[in-house]
């Protein structure tokens, strides 16, 4: 039998990461079975058996996936945004997120709506995402001048994802193209600036 490369390994996993993505963002993880994501994936069930034992693997490397995805936009945006406004930062990572294209169809900010709701399921899930965003709003919270306006820096960070949780479900309910989006961040400004003065 001959074997398989390291690289052509990581394409098949990426293949049914990418497969079970796509059915969890269609139907939401508790509605997926292995037998939709074999199906969706294209492969036999033994070759996707062979990478991920099962659904739950699938969906813990999938929302690992999506983190990692989201810790590189944040290490961005706080790279980016050193001392600047709470709003400007909000700003620079919404459009971030919002820019981050799949060709492959899959929506990471809808995928990570799917994530939170399995996380109230899964005692496991729920831990790995609360790891992973402290350490998120460990690596956001880094701007001295937020602190200057009585705000921690686990405050500033904290709020920051909050703020971004509820444009993700704003849009969500009122689709990407609306202004809702855009008025939240413009209140944000504008409380921030009557805030500085």
């Amino acid at each position: 039998m001959p074997r398989i490369s390291e690289r052509r390994r990581q394409q098949q996993k990426d293949r049914i990461l990418t497969a079970a993505r796509l059915c969890f963002q269609a139907n939401g993880i508790q509605n997926t079975s292995m037998a939709d994501i074999i199906q969706k994936s294209g492969m036999s069930a033994g070759a996707v058996y062979t990478y991920f034992d099962s659904k739950e693997q699938l969906v813990r490397a999938s929302i690992q996936q999506s983190q990692d995805l989201l810790s590189l936009v944040a290490a961005s945006a706080s790279k980016a945004n050193g001392d600047t406004s709470i709003a400007d930062v909000i700003g620079s990572l919404w459009a971030a997120l919002s820019a981050i294209e799949s060709d492959d169809g899959v929506d990471f900010k809808r995928l990570a709506a799917v994530g939170l709701e399995q996380a109230r399921h899964d005692p496991v899930t729920h831990e790995m995402l609360q790891k992973r965003y402290t350490e998120l709003i460990a690596q956001l919270g880094v701007s001295t001048s937020w602190e200057s306006n009585g705000l921690s820096r686990e405050q500033a960070a904290s709020f920051i994802f909050v703020f971004l949780w509820g444009l993700n479900v704003t849009e969500g309910l009122f689709g990407p193209t609306t202004d809702v989006t855009k008025d939240a961040l413009e209140g944000l400004v504008t409380l921030a600036k009557k805030r500085e003065t």
